[in-house]
């Protein structure tokens, strides 16, 4: 199935997210137990399954980049709205 999960590394000093891809034209995707397996092997000690699906996107805007980019395969193609997310920034 198509998983996000976040991970903490020891003592807090790594934040450790994945958005795994799952349709049936790119792979399988994670069970919750590869999804734990895959973000113990980054370094992680702590972490959460995070809702999956097509709630499931991953994207950056590059330093000095105007644009997001979606790095991941959203079920059906296209993100879908949600409520929440987790946002990483840079200090100017």
């Amino acid at each position: 199935a198509v998983r996000t999960g976040a991970g903490i590394g020891p003592g807090g000093a790594h934040l450790y997210l994945a958005a795994l891809d799952g349709t049936a034209e790119t792979s399988a995707g994670l069970t919750v137990a590869e999804l734990a397996s895959l973000l113990q092997s980054f370094g992680a000690v702590d972490a959460v399954n995070l809702d999956g699906g097509g709630s499931s996107t991953f994207a950056v805007r590059e330093p000095g980049d105007s644009v997001v980019t979606v790095l991941n395969h959203p079920t059906a193609g296209a993100e879908r709205p949600v409520a929440n997310g987790i946002g990483i920034f840079t200090r100017p």
